[in-house]
Parts: structure tokens; C-alpha cells; sequence
């Protein structure tokens, strides 16, 4: 048995590459069989959804106050449900622009109901 050895060829010399026109024009019968991978445009009589709006991320926050002012606000954070949102609720009436995640009453503990 003897060694022949393989033609070399050139890498520098490669075919053209088709276009895209070139490359539509030959799946282009296949593709009409196929199902759509985008989704369809909604029918002029739906209402848009709402888009959904990403929540800021929460940032711990703390500071030192006297027993009294620690009791009091306490007192008035009770009925509100938190410090945060009795906080919340009086900037926001203050006329700053407070983010409604942290005005209103969510839960962010599991429940198991």
C-alpha cells in the first residue's frame, strides 16, 4: 500500500458567500410551510396590555433616634402597616414624588394559605 497524500488546498481562496436575497429566495417555498416564530400583531380591537413596570430595587435604610421618638413612631407606623409607608405616605403628601411600590400595602412575606 502506498501514501498518497491529500491535495492541499488554498484557504485564502474560499467560495462567495450568497446574499440574503440569494438564501430568501431558496428557502423561501419551504418557509411558507412552517409556523410563524414571531407572534402575530393583536387585532386592532384588543386594548393594548399595560406594560409591566420594574419595581426599584430596595435599599436597607436605618438611623438613631431617642426612646421617645422611637415609641412615638412606632405608634403612628402601626396603623399604616410599616414605617416605610407611614414614611412613604407623608413625603408622598408633601408633594415628593414617591413611588407607588412603597405607597401601597404589599406583602412580602410567604404564605401558605
Amino acid at each position: 500500500m502506498t501514501f498518497k497524500p491529500k491535495r492541499i488546498e488554498d484557504p485564502r481562496v474560499t467560495p462567495p458567500r450568497p446574499s440574503s436575497a440569494e438564501i430568501a429566495a431558496a428557502i423561501g417555498p419551504l418557509a411558507k410551510e412552517l409556523l410563524p416564530t414571531a407572534p402575530q400583531p393583536p387585532a386592532p380591537a384588543e386594548k393594548a396590555p399595560q406594560p409591566i413596570t420594574k419595581a426599584e430595587p430596595s435599599l436597607m435604610m436605618s438611623f438613631k433616634a431617642s426612646k421617645s421618638f422611637a415609641r412615638m413612631l412606632a405608634k403612628a407606623a402601626e396603623p399604616e402597616g410599616g414605617l416605610r409607608r407611614l414614611i412613604a405616605r407623608v413625603f408622598s403628601e408633601a408633594g415628593y414624588p414617591v413611588p407607588e411600590a412603597d405607597l401601597k400595602g404589599t406583602r412580602r412575606r410567604r404564605t401558605y394559605d
